[in-house]
């Protein structure tokens, strides 16, 4: 489907796989009757299985509590219901052993692999692991620390970088919550802004120790005693507004070794209070060392993992204190025809995706930025995100509004029809490049549309490794990332970094692929909103630039600091700013931390931004599949869809359609209506119960597995629980039968966006609005329907601008809000003439409210574009010539009256602007023929082109315009005082050098588009690209 690839797969692969294997273990028992006899039977099944030192040295990790029962069980009696609800819990805990490969514990681990020439696979059985303490004992742990005066004196400290001050107070938007809080909100706090706080934050915009603040503020503020000065410290340490040395930042990947050499540092060791506590943290990170370096699922490794668990616990009773992450004893080598069909495959989902140019939330973020700063302009990041002072979050962040759903209509209709094709003939839904087409629906993403960079998650089938040489395989795809080091960051990222050996995965992360040219690529750290997300957060540094927020950090000239942030809009796209670097940044947060409720707002808009402007290749809402069902979603089966040998999605079946029986049925009930049920769906054999990213292998024949899966029926779920074919049961024999699934890499293959000017641009402050009444601005919204538009310009606005005696006015149609509007600026010759303007207007408004011609009103601040305009001199100029062009169009509207299509017109008047703005007809039709050509499938209409090429000849002075009725006139007057105001305009922007004059003369195009009535890019502009490809055209000279 298309020859030219839009992703390129890189070299390197992580590959995931389970640890359990060749290791027989005992079938299961039937669960399904619970009588005496079977109760006995089920109890030898859980003591038998538990023999198997693998299955209880992962189980013992991953539940202590499950643990301790079984444990229990070799001496302890168990009633017939214990013993069930053990085996079903083992049960699925072997499941995952043997069929889930995601990296957990002592269940599944990861090695590095790469593409090659053909298959090479070794397993080994000297894997190893990486033993850390758990996020939330460890927060409990800096808890109980920080708590002790004498310590926390000897503590260095640090002002939060994510504090504002939003009047008389000082705000902390957020901060993560204490281990034992619950829930997802987010908790601002804030403490009166008083010169002492103000002072203290001041002078720990660097580290600084508490005893030296002390004395600083004791300097400072006479006024405050010393135990007042400690007070005020220790309060703005409680609210994380100062940060204690003793916080590990996101890049400590070993947070208790951190802590230990901090306690060290300060003489904690020493200090009587926590003397105990500190040596025991010592001598616990000793042991954990020596941990891995043993055999993990040893019966000696499982001692003392237990052991370890038990003195952690004495220290702060956390059910899980340690965090346990695997390396495999392994290599591996996939063909290089497997990275072709992986990037074939995400060329077939970035083309048919819901979202081909970006989420709606961006989207409209991006209007709604473009509507108040214009482009080019650099808006500090902390002001645009304060929703007292910017923009606030997009839609969809926590806490905001819901996006509006993309107009899907078309996909959803066809997609359900072939769904439901698909179930009655039985079939596969195969995409072919019709299909493609189909689906797309004319609004596939343009190259420059893609991300950067994606990772994809994908299963290998092949029965062997000489199959899988010769092409005989399918690819499943199981999800896509959010970029790279989303599915192999973080903690995986840390175990890569402490082998022997330099990670080749680690190094291509660094040099991740940017959207803008020279754009830098940076990483964001942060803590967790939640403590037990630590763990997952903690990343090694894999560029030297960081975005570090909230976090204490240690002087470094290579940490961006949140207010050194800007955002700019340039070419219709949104980007992040490094000012004092004066350059693009593309950030990412390199690691799978859940975005919506754990990851600071202001942490998952830097990591959004470029990614919520490209096509999405993830679902919605933290859903990671790569094929989006749209309203199909809802059907209670979704057949599998394939292209090439990928399998996009498997078939799926949705047991809230089953109608099974309730917990009150028998088991012979239960079964009997599975099995019709089976019938009719046409379940096979062996399925996944998914639920989440949480999957289980069913044997469906199997009576214990079909009691496993009425558990979780019968059971209240949070999400929906479906079943997803398994992949056959020879599908892994090329890797000697694990279960596994490969991270793939994949870059755009498109180029690489210009990159703003930054140097020059203007910064947008928090004064940079003319407020109506304090300034010789006033802009006012008038709400009313597009049609009365024209009754507006005619009738209405000539005796207000009769009133508003020598006032320059101009209006600007606002279409892509919910409340379409006309707004009006008038700008005045001085403030002091605000008053009378003001009443003048509100007299206006009330007639034209009373008259039934606009329905509100209101005035609002005029923000004026300058980063797209230009400053002084360049924007006075800017704002007359918008005033002579809505004159025009007001003059079109009440004197013309030749029968030319509103095209034509249209068409006629963008060459008179090009011309005029460069002063030179020739070098303005050859700008207007170098714009890039709208793409469509649809030819201008031979009447229209015709037309155009009469009226539209600027080469002989609009010889053709001036012969229609009222075209002299139109050109000698109202085009004319508009050409004077361009050729002004263009030289006010030559003492501008700043100001990006293509970008300014397609914004004059666009605007007398959007005033008309007419689609930037559509026909008019087409008409006029048309005339000025002609006009420019060589002419060939007759042949003798």
């Amino acid at each position: 489907m298309g020859s030219r690839p839009l992703f390129r797969a890189q070299h390197g692969i992580l590959a995931r796989s389970v640890l359990l294997h060749d290791r027989p273990i005992p079938p299961a028992p039937d669960l399904s009757k619970a009588t005496p006899v079977a109760a006995a039977s089920w109890r030898r099944w859980v003591l038998e299985v538990w023999g198997v030192q693998q299955i209880a040295a992962a189980v013992r990790h991953a539940s202590p509590d499950l643990s301790r029962e079984i444990d229990n069980l070799k001496d302890t009696p168990a009633d017939t219901k214990t013993l069930r609800r053990l085996a079903l819990t083992l049960l699925s805990y072997i499941l995952r052993l043997t069929h889930r490969p995601t990296p957990f514990g002592l269940i599944a681990g990861i090695t590095e692999g790469r593409f090659g020439a053909a298959t090479d696979v070794r397993w080994g059985r000297e894997h190893r692991t990486r033993t850390r303490a758990d996020g939330l004992w460890f927060a409990a742990v800096i808890q109980q620390l920080e708590a002790v005066p004498g310590l926390r004196r000897r503590l260095r400290l640090c002002a939060n970088n994510a504090l504002r001050v939003r009047g008389e107070r000082l705000v902390l938007p957020w901060q993560p919550r204490a281990p034992q809080e619950t829930g997802t909100a987010l908790r601002e706090v804030s403490v009166r802004h008083t010169p002492a706080v103000r002072a203290a934050v001041q002078m720990t915009s660097t580290p600084v120790p508490y005893g030296d603040v002390m004395r600083k503020l004791g300097a400072e503020h006479p006024e405050l005693s010393t135990r007042e000065a400690e007070e005020l410290l220790d309060l703005l340490i409680t609210q994380r507004m100062l940060l204690t040395s003793l916080q590990p930042s996101g890049t400590e990947t070993d947070a208790l070794g951190y802590l230990v050499r901090e306690l060290d540092r300060v003489g904690g060791m020493q200090h009587e209070p926590v003397t105990e506590l500190a040596v025991a943290l010592q001598e616990i990170h000793v042991q954990m060392r020596d941990l891995d370096q043993r055999d993990p699922v040893s019966v000696e490794a499982d001692r003392q993992r237990a052991a370890l668990t038990t003195r952690m616990r004495q220290i702060a009773d956390q059910p899980s204190p340690l965090a346990v992450d695997a390396r495999l004893d392994a290599d591996l080598v996939i063909p290089r025809a497997v990275a072709r069909e992986v990037e074939a495959a995400a060329g077939v989902l970035a083309r048919v995706t819901p979202e081909p140019h970006g989420t709606q939330a961006w989207l409209r973020y991006r209007e709604r930025f473009r509507d108040r700063y214009g482009e080019g302009t650099l808006v500090p990041l902390l002001d645009l995100l304060d929703p007292h002072a910017g923009l606030g979050l997009p839609e969809d962040f926590h806490g905001t509004p819901r996006a509006p759903e993309p107009d899907t209509m078309h996909r959803d209709r066809l997609l359900v029809t072939l769904a439901q094709r698909a179930w009655a003939d039985g079939q596969d839904l195969v995409l072919d490049e019709d299909l493609v087409q189909r689906l797309a629906h004319g609004q596939a993403p343009a190259p420059e549309d893609l991300p950067a960079h994606v990772e994809m998650t994908v299963s290998v089938y092949a029965a062997s490794a000489q199959q899988l040489d010769r092409g005989e395989f399918s690819v499943a795809v199981r999800r896509s990332s959010r970029g790279w080091g989303h599915f192999s960051g973080g903690r995986l990222a840390a175990l890569l970094a402490e082998q022997g050996s330099p990670s080749d995965l680690l190094g291509m992360l660094a040099r991740r692929p940017t959207t803008v040219r020279e754009a830098l690529p940076v990483q964001v750290s942060f803590p967790s909103l939640l403590p037990s997300g630590a763990h997952i957060t903690r990343t090694p540094r894999l560029v030297a630039p960081l975005i570090s927020l909230s976090e204490y950090r240690p002087a470094d000239p290579d940490i961006i600091q949140p207010r050194d942030l800007s955002v700019t809009c340039h070419q219709g796209r949104l980007h992040l700013v490094s000012l004092p670097r004066a350059r693009v940044l593309e950030a990412a947060i390199p690691h799978p931390l859940q975005l919506e409720c754990q990851t600071p707002t202001i942490a998952r808009f830097i990591d959004e931004l470029q990614r919520g402007q490209s096509s999405r290749l993830i679902g919605p809402f933290g859903n990671l599949a790569a094929w989006d069902w749209g309203a199909a979603r809802r059907l209670a089966f979704q057949p599998r869809v394939r292209a090439g040998r990928s399998i996009l999605s498997p078939a799926t079946w949705r047991l809230a359609h089953a109608g099974l029986p309730g917990p009150a049925a028998s088991t012979a009930q239960w079964d009997d209506a599975f099995a019709a049920l089976r019938e009719r769906w046409r379940l096979p054999r062996h399925v996944y119960l998914e639920r989440f990213d949480h999957r289980l292998r069913l044997d469906l024949e199997h009576p214990a597995h079909r009691a496993l899966l009425r558990s979780h029926v019968d059971r209240p779920q949070f999400g929906q629980l479906t079943l997803a074919e398994s992949e056959p049961d020879d599908a892994y024999g090329w890797c000697a039968g694990r279960a596994h699934e490969v991270v793939t890499y994949l870059a755009s293959t498109a180029p690489a966006r210009p990159a703003p000017v930054i140097r020059s641009a203007p910064i947008a402050g928090r004064d940079h609005a003319h407020l109506p009444g304090a300034s010789r601005y006033l802009s006012a919204r008038l709400h009313c329907q597009p049609q009365v538009r024209r009754a507006l310009l005619t009738d209405h606005l000539p005796a207000l601008a009769a009133d508003l005696n020598h006032c320059v006015w101009w209006t600007t149609a606002r279409d892509g809000d919910d409340r379409p509007h006309t707004e009006l600026t008038i700008r005045m010759p001085h403030p002091t003439d605000a008053a009378e303007a003001m009443h003048l207007l509100g007299l206006w408004a009330a007639h034209l409210t009373d008259a039934g011609v606009m329905n509100d009103f209101a005035l609002v601040p005029y923000r004026p574009h300058v980063g797209l305009w230009g400053t002084e001199d360049a924007l006075t100029a800017a704002e007359n010539t918008m005033s002579a062009d809505t004159a025009v169009i007001a003059y079109q509207h009440a004197r013309l009256r030749f029968p030319a299509a509103q095209p034509v017109l249209a068409a006629t008047n963008l060459l008179a602007i090009a011309v005029g703005f460069h002063q030179d007809v020739t070098e303005g039709m050859r700008w207007l023929a170098a714009e890039p050509k709208p793409t469509t499938d649809t030819s201008l209409p031979r009447p229209l082109l015709q037309q155009a090429r009469t009226l539209a000849a600027p080469d002989d002075g609009w010889a053709g315009l001036r012969q229609a009725p009222g075209g002299a006139d139109l050109v000698d007057g109202p085009w004319a005082q508009r050409h004077d105001a361009l050729a002004t305009y263009r030289e006010a922007l030559r003492r501008s050098p700043g100001t990006d004059s293509d970008a300014a003369l397609r914004a004059l195009l666009t605007a007398h588009l959007r005033h008309i009535g007419e689609a930037p890019k559509d026909t008019a502009w087409r008409l006029a690209r048309a005339i000025a490809l002609a006009g420019t055209r060589p002419r060939r000279r007759p042949t003798r």
